[in-house]
């Protein structure tokens, strides 16, 4: 009896064991979700800062910006430095760069690497006409803030458009539109070193398409060779660069640059009008019958360096640039 009763007692427990491990495996089914690819799983919503830029007049920009880099693909969704920099520059026109010193009331800019907007719509501010480009994936957060400083643009006179843009296949309905100036900031870093080079070629392909000048704002991080690299590669290309420091940013450098004619005497017709009168002086009968033909040195300009170089900061900035080299190149002319 006592046999049968310990007997029944286990059967028992056997029982209750195995109830106790059916409501924990249907207990794990239910917690446990349905298996999803990660195409399949829900994104989850970016969490946005807003950075007011403050303009003249007491007006400001609102600029969007995604620290997680969830609209953006991790890159270009934020204002760095050099950003910051060149748009205080165009904005304030504090110092004697060609950022600040620039009118840029109606002219055609294009700039590389947009990221949040920030130095195209100071820009557009400035009455310019801008084609502000990124990748693809980091187009929604700069077409968020070009719409949320749309009437602010309207109201300053410029304009402004975004535009995919790949360096290492670019859209030649892109850079062919015909622009007075390129710019950009902060482009190149180490671990964008592979895309410096197409950079270089898209850089040079619209200053080679008789686009006048290019101003590329750049942050100068320790170890890191990629902005030398590219420089180089500009350089290679027949490009002219010169840097020059940011007031207040110690570690922002500009890149100012200039498209070198292919041949010295191309540069003449455009620039002798400009010169000091020793200058002229030095050169050769040859060089200075351009000067004669007013028409003809007046189209010269307007058609290969635009309307930029023939008045205002421009063109002091210009002859600063070229002075030295077109004094040598006229010696070669001479007699």
């Amino acid at each position: 009896a006592i046999l049968s009763e310990c007997s029944l007692k286990l059967r028992s427990m056997v029982d209750a064991v195995k109830l106790l491990r059916q409501a924990r495996r249907r207990s794990s089914a239910a917690a446990t979700p349905s298996p999803v690819t990660p195409s399949m799983r829900p994104i989850e919503s970016p969490t946005l800062w807003l950075r007011p830029f403050p303009l003249d007049g007491g007006d400001e920009l609102r600029i969007w910006e995604d620290p997680r880099g969830t609209l953006a693909g991790g890159n270009g969704a934020t204002c760095w430095d050099s950003a910051l920099a060149f748009a205080e520059a165009v904005c304030s026109r504090g110092d004697d760069s060609l950022a600040a010193t620039t009118d840029w009331r109606g002219l055609r800019v294009l700039e590389l690497g947009s990221g949040c907007g920030l130095v195209a719509l100071a820009l557009a501010c400035r009455g310019a006409h801008v084609v502000a480009t990124e990748r693809a994936i980091a187009l929604p957060l700069l077409a968020k803030n070009v719409e949320a400083n749309a009437a602010i643009v309207k109201k300053s006179g410029g304009t402004i458009e975004s535009a995919a843009l790949d360096w290492t296949a670019p859209d030649p309905r892109v850079l062919g539109r015909g622009y007075d100036a390129i710019v950009g900031a902060d482009l190149c870093f180490a671990a964008n070193a592979e895309g410096a080079a197409a950079l270089a070629r898209v850089v040079g392909d619209v200053l080679g398409r008789g686009t006048p000048f290019g101003i590329l704002a750049q942050e100068i991080r320790e170890r890191d060779e990629t902005p030398a690299t590219f420089l180089a590669d500009l350089r290679r290309g027949g490009m002219r660069t010169h840097e020059r420091a940011v007031n207040g940013a110690s570690d922002v450098l500009y890149y100012e640059l200039l498209p070198r004619p292919s041949l010295p005497h191309e540069a003449l017709p455009a620039v002798l009008p400009f010169l000091p009168a020793e200058a002229l002086a030095a050169c050769s009968a040859v060089a200075k019958e351009w000067v004669a033909p007013d028409a003809l040195w007046k189209d010269r300009v307007t058609r290969e360096f635009g309307c930029v170089v023939a008045s205002g900061p421009w063109r002091r900035r210009y002859l600063d640039l070229r002075e030295s080299q077109l004094l040598e190149e006229a010696g070669t002319y001479a007699g």
